[in-house]
């Protein structure tokens, strides 16, 4: 018999040392998987964003036209019909009161003397032309204002400013 006394055993072979290329391969997958994951959130972030500014211009612009509506009163509480005024890509006007049409630039002047209309249209001019050059639009016609005017003169006058651009529309009421 002989005795294995001193002598160093060699441990048993190992079918499997290290990574199967299978497993290799589902660990990509896995990886790659969650990548693609992470950077669709990324895109869906920035598209988020981007959402988020155009609205914020949008009611800046709006909070701008309602402002110079406000200092205008004289024209804008005194319109003795329904008023729609359309602002097209671009900032062309389209109204129903030939006033807001035609601004005159000699309203521009400081000695110069011009009526409530000829103020009114020229401030929808140059609201028109900062519109067009601020917000890049999807629709014909981005933005509108529109004046109901109540005959019975119970209500005042009363104002909707709505700019629509790419997927987002603001929409703001004025009372002028």
């Amino acid at each position: 018999m002989t005795s294995n006394k001193g002598r160093l055993e060699s441990p048993p072979c190992r079918a499997h040392a290290g990574f199967s290329f299978v497993e290799v391969m589902i660990a990509i997958l896995v990886s790659s998987i969650g990548l693609m994951g992470l950077a669709k959130m990324q895109a869906l972030a920035f598209a988020s964003s981007s959402t988020a500014k155009l609205g914020a211009l949008a009611a800046i612009e709006a909070a701008s036209l309602a402002a110079t509506m406000h200092a205008d009163r004289a024209y804008w509480s005194g319109i003795t019909a329904n008023l729609t005024v359309a602002v097209g890509a671009d900032g062309k006007i389209t109204a129903n009161d030939g006033a807001l049409k035609a601004p005159t630039s000699k309203c521009n002047s400081p000695a110069a003397v011009c009526t409530s209309a000829q103020i009114a249209a020229l401030d929808v001019s140059e609201w028109a032309t900062g519109l067009a050059g601020t917000l890049s639009f999807a629709p014909a016609t981005p933005a509108t204002v529109v004046c109901l005017y109540d005959a019975a003169r119970q209500n005042p006058v009363s104002c909707t400013i709505v700019i629509a651009s790419g997927q987002t529309t603001y929409m703001t009421y004025v009372d002028p």
